[in-house]
């Protein structure tokens, strides 16, 4: 899995540009995008390099949950940045799935974090880069030295209100590999557990269904390279 093609984008988010004399009837009524002549963007920077006025961030999960599809109807309570309006703002991470191979199958490490069975991750800091960010998260997050980086696993994005802005954070995902056997979870970061998962069981406890769809989209690279 190495050209840089190949490697999936898994995001739950979309974007439209509106008119600030267009709000009230979006907070009052959704978007009809075909009806109103609204383009839905699919791509975050597209959507911003479009956009002279207010972008609206789209909860995917949440139109497709109301049983609408994202170019016919989108609820308001679909809208995530709307009410109060937040100006939305990229943010880069990096982060890791940590796998080994047993008689049984591939397993992958999860760490749990505030209630919620979830991947070891964090943003980026100035003058690294994602991968040494990504190394660099695991390695705190799970107290451990030993961490080797196998290859890349494309990016998830996913939102969330930060203050006054809304933040888009896509997170750069690597294969990695460890000789650890026992960890310490940051307790600063509000992790009490690691524990390895089996492929399949770790698909069904991830508490996030962008983490939970990648790694649907992820599982035929996974099982070749294992």
């Amino acid at each position: 899995m190495n050209a840089s093609n190949d490697l999936p984008v898994t995001s739950m988010l979309a974007y439209c540009c509106v008119h600030d004399d267009a709000l009230p009837r979006v907070r009052s009524k959704g978007l009809r995008a075909d009806a109103d002549g609204h383009r839905i963007y699919r791509r975050f920077q597209a959507a911003r390099d479009a956009c002279p006025s207010r972008l609206l961030v789209i909860d995917v999960y949440e139109v497709e949950s109301s049983g609408h599809e994202l170019q016919d109807r989108v609820p308001a309570h679909a809208i995530v940045n709307l009410d109060p309006f937040r100006q939305p703002v990229p943010v880069a991470a990096g982060g890791g799935f940590i796998t080994r191979q047993t008689a049984t199958g591939i397993e992958v490490l999860l760490i749990h974090r505030r209630g919620v069975w979830d991947l070891p991750k964090g943003k980026q800091d100035p003058g690294e880069s994602v991968a040494e960010c990504a190394r660099r998260e695991v390695q705190e997050e799970l107290g451990i030295a030993d961490v080797g980086i196998e290859g890349n696993l494309g990016q998830t994005v996913h939102g969330y209100a930060d203050d006054a802005a809304y933040a888009v954070k896509t997170t750069h995902w690597f294969r990695m590999s460890t000789t650890a056997r026992s960890f310490m979870p940051e307790e600063a970061e509000g992790i009490d557990a690691a524990e390895w998962f089996a492929w399949h069981d770790a698909r069904a406890a991830l508490g996030y269904e962008t983490l939970r769809r990648h790694m649907d989209r992820l599982e035929p690279f996974i099982r070749d390279d294992g």
